[in-house]
């Protein structure tokens, strides 16, 4: 699994835990749905923002180094 793919469902899996969805993520990060689920895209595809994963880390509350 590459890294992107890693972080993805690193994220993924602490939305479903505390019942956060991308509408959510959206909205405190102040950008559209859509522009969440392309950046989720292009996670999976490796071809990660480590600005954008930082951000979504802080909204769930997680340390980014357990991403790395």
């Amino acid at each position: 699994m590459e890294n992107g793919q890693k972080i993805y469902e690193i994220i993924k899996n602490e939305m479903r835990k505390q019942k956060i969805n991308q509408s959510d993520i959206a909205r405190l990060l102040g950008v559209t749905r859509s522009n969440i689920s392309i950046i989720f895209s292009r996670m999976k595809k490796n071809k990660v923002s480590y600005k954008n994963t930082i951000k979504i880390a802080n909204i769930l509350k997680v340390n980014p180094k357990i991403f790395f």
